[in-house]
């Protein structure tokens, strides 16, 4: 299968499943992809500039379909822990 480039706009909220995933700060992985921490931190609210997030994305063989399955998953994640906190 033929490595394609990402061409959706990753999110904060996928770096940091990211970073859960890997056990890794934010500014650990800024520094695998050879930026500094406030390219991230600076971005605009929800979207990480489209230069850092093909790094990113080739950085950990991450593509269009995985990004998008990636954040199905936590959405489910997130329906549930808060199914839970509901009941207490």
């Amino acid at each position: 299968m033929k490595n394609q480039r990402l061409t959706i706009l990753m999110t904060r909220r996928d770096l940091d499943v990211i970073c859960s995933l890997l056990g890794i700060t934010r500014r650990e992985l800024a520094k695998r992809v050879g930026y500094s921490e406030s390219h991230i931190s600076h971005a605009r609210k929800h979207e990480i500039p489209m230069r850092l997030s093909r790094r990113i994305a080739e950085r950990f063989g991450l593509t269009d379909s995985l990004v998008l399955e990636m954040r199905r998953l936590q959405m489910l994640f997130d329906s549930i822990t808060k199914a839970e906190g509901d009941d207490e």
